[in-house]
């Protein structure tokens, strides 16, 4: 039986959430009813590799910059949505 301070947590207040962190919150979405967490781990998965794709786009094609870092913005605010949405659902606990 591992004690409470090696067992893992979420830092629900910082404005990031880690790799390992995500993982943790779908090992939670496993003990409730729904699986909401996880599929919203999931956008955050596909929002973070969709900002690096965006990186790349910039680098590769320079003359559609402008493009490329508006929708790397547009993501990042949706990344923020989302994680707002993660941390409601960690801390009811219920659909």
């Amino acid at each position: 039986m591992t004690s409470p301070s090696e067992q893992p947590y979420v830092r629900l207040n910082s404005p990031k959430l880690s790799d390992d962190e995500l993982m943790i919150i779908c090992q939670f979405a496993e003990v409730i009813s729904c699986k909401c967490p996880a599929y919203l781990v999931g956008l955050l998965q596909q929002v973070k590799q969709f900002r690096s794709y965006t990186s790349e786009c910039i680098s590769k094609f320079p003359e559609d910059t402008s493009v490329h870092e508006w929708l790397s913005g547009r993501a990042f605010n949706i990344g923020v949505i989302v994680k707002s949405g993660v941390r409601r659902k960690i801390k009811r606990r219920s659909c």
